[in-house]
């Protein structure tokens, strides 16, 4: 009997040794796994960090650049003045590009004394109807139409 009790205690022992290998082994594999999993999760992270990086620079540059536009485009507009009207045309003359239509010379007068006349006659470049004219007959050119031709003229 003591010695059917010892062969059952060593065939416990090991089974329990055995199962305790295993255990062990998958152990080693949940731990293996769960680093592949951090590493994964690392390697997101960086990328999604990236992105957010990329789309917040991208919006930076998208601003600046529509700041730049519209600095530019204030500064054109300030630099830059409108043509002037042909001869003949809202002048008081009736044979002019409205003569024969059936349209008064007050056509688009509103009542402020903003006719079309009176828009361009504000004007000295424009020498309006009052016999105003500009001194230079060039027209005004932007800064970047000045600095072209001064190269040409060089």
């Amino acid at each position: 009997e003591l010695q059917e009790q010892q062969a059952a205690l060593e065939e416990r022992e090991l089974a329990l040794r055995e199962g305790f290998a295993q255990m062990k082994l998958a152990a080693g594999e949940l731990s293996r796994r769960e680093s592949a999993i951090k590493d994964s999760v690392q390697f997101l992270d960086r990328k999604r960090i990236a992105l957010d990086r990329a789309d917040r620079e991208s919006m930076e540059n998208r601003l600046v650049s529509a700041a730049n536009f519209r600095e530019w485009s204030v500064r054109q507009s300030a630099e830059t003045l409108p043509l002037p009207a042909p001869p003949g045309r809202f002048h008081g003359s009736s044979a002019g590009a409205g003569a024969g239509t059936g349209w008064g010379d007050q056509r688009g007068e509103a009542r402020d004394g903003t006719t079309a006349e009176d828009v361009f006659n504000k004007y000295d470049v424009f020498g309006g109807s009052d016999g105003r004219r500009q001194q230079n007959p060039q027209p005004m050119r932007s800064s970047a139409e000045e600095s072209y031709f001064q190269g040409v003229r060089k």
